[in-house]
């Protein structure tokens, strides 16, 4: 499994050294509200696509079947193997620890597909990542949630992100449409009480 940790915290440097020359991703990020220190510290990147990520981190020495298994790379209808993201700010999904396990990427406003995309798409399920186990930004918020003994649960991405940079510390996301019986668990170690 470290190998799989491993492969994803170097996506996410990969991914965010992208962001730094993608003037359209950045342009977006910063209409939306965001300010570069919260970028910074989320890790956030851009994912252009195509096999720029499956190249780099060949480069790098993973196996291609790991590339795979992690869930960053698909094989298509001809055989090629392709990114799963393209065209997508890239934010990092992360475990309790500290972990990157995943990541959910937000189709670029500019990118015109008919419909065929979705606007979200997360990773899939590895041995690592559960979705369904899994808080935006609660890594950042557990200490913060004890300390006040609420936690501010928000929808998405964006959300939390502009809860953490308005001093709401103690907020996280289900980064999808359902609030499961084990995110709830996981908050209630910590506090009974719920803000939605």
């Amino acid at each position: 499994l470290g190998l799989l940790y491993d492969i994803h915290k170097s996506a996410q440097e990969f991914f965010e050294q992208e962001l730094t020359s993608n003037s359209n991703a950045k342009k977006y990020l910063y209409e939306r509200g965001l300010h570069d220190e919260t970028v910074k510290a989320f890790g956030i990147g851009f994912a252009k696509g195509g096999e720029s990520l499956t190249l780099h981190l060949l480069k790098l020495g993973y196996d291609m079947n790991v590339i795979v298994r992690a869930g960053l790379a698909n094989k298509n209808t001809t055989g090629l193997y392709r990114d799963r993201f393209t065209n997508r700010i890239v934010f990092p999904l992360v475990n309790a620890v500290g972990k990157i396990i995943g990541f959910t990427g937000r189709l670029l406003e500019s990118a015109s597909t008919n419909g065929e995309q979705p606007k979200y798409l997360n990773s899939p399920e590895t041995p690592i990542f559960h979705k369904s186990d899994v808080l935006y930004g609660f890594d950042r918020a557990k200490l913060s949630i004890r300390k006040n003994n609420f936690v501010v649960i928000v929808e998405g991405q964006m959300d939390l992100l502009m809860a953490h940079q308005a001093s709401f510390g103690n907020a996280v996301a289900l980064s999808g449409t359902a609030l499961t019986e084990n995110q709830l668990t996981i908050l209630r170690r910590l506090s009974q009480n719920v803000l939605l």
